[in-house]
């Protein structure tokens, strides 16, 4: 009885990529953000709203590389 939930687990960690993927380009994104915008240049709200756009960005190309060639 336990085996569908097993595959429902799997499946749904398939989905997302390890977190290391995003950490890494986080990191590279928001370095790479500081040299074209420096925090010392621009406003504290656009600091932060860069920031902001930074990990999403992440997250939407981490996750459809990741899934588009197959993960795991």
């Amino acid at each position: 009885m336990t085996q569908p939930y097993e595959n429902k687990v799997r499946a749904r960690r398939s989905r997302w990529a390890p977190w290391w993927a995003y950490l890494l380009v986080a990191i590279g994104l928001n370095v790479l953000r500081q040299l074209v915008w420096p925090p010392s240049r621009v406003s504290v709200v656009l600091t932060v709203g860069l920031f902001v756009a930074v990990l999403v960005v992440t997250g939407v190309v981490v996750t459809a590389v990741f899934r588009a060639f197959g993960g795991r």
